[in-house]
């Protein structure tokens, strides 16, 4: 009869590929008694999550069949603390000082999943708001069967605000940045409108 195992698999062995040693036990006939038994696992650069791996005739050997069943073991993709998988792209969360996001002169450093280090620089053209998604191309996850072949890496950007600012800090920002255009209230309005206190919280 065919027998199935999951097996879990990191991001970087779906993206370098590897092989990975697998014990399971096995019954055998005629005793059909168990034992224990290593099968080596390929897992082929860009496999996706939940594929399967097909040992034919290597399940077990139940009492009146001919031949074994298949084993099938089934990729486990785990999370990854600094990429996410979207099928052949991959996302990154990049924070980035709020200097850097106002100019856009920044280098992104990135270790990849196969410990390479890359180096982008943001493009030029004015601040970079937050939510933003720039996108390095071809250093995706590779493509199964044509691991040359890979998908894109997207990156998207958080700012990290100061946590303080002096009074001469803030007056030099208000001095530099362009006004909100936010429509001010009048004083009648103020006089008119509820006021409310705010603090800090978590959500």
């Amino acid at each position: 009869r065919d027998v199935g195992h999951g097996m879990p698999v990191t991001l970087e062995e779906l993206y370098s590929g590897a092989e990975k040693k697998l014990e399971v036990q096995a019954i055998d006939s005629p005793r059909q008694t168990r034992k224990p038994k290593n099968i080596t696992v390929h897992v082929t650069a860009g496999a996706a999550n939940g594929s399967k791996v097909v040992f034919r005739d290597e399940g077990d050997h139940v009492h009146g069949q001919v031949l074994p069943g298949d084993r099938v073991v089934v990729l486990q993709e785990q999370p990854h603390a600094r990429f996410q998988r979207k099928g052949e792209d991959l996302l990154m969360e990049c924070e980035i000082p709020l200097a850097a996001a106002l100019s856009s002169r920044y280098k992104v450093v990135v270790e990849h999943l196969d410990k390479r280090t890359l180096v982008a620089e943001l493009p030029p053209g004015g601040p970079l708001a937050p939510g933003r998604v720039m996108k390095i191309v071809g250093e995706g996850m590779p493509k199964e069967g044509s691991p040359f072949n890979r998908g894109d890496l997207f990156l998207r950007f958080s700012v990290a605000f100061p946590e303080s600012l002096s009074q001469d800090q803030i007056h030099t920002l208000r001095q530099l940045l362009p006004p909100s255009g936010r429509k001010e209230l009048s004083g009648e309005e103020l006089e008119e409108a509820e006021e409310v206190w705010m603090s800090a919280a978590t959500l």
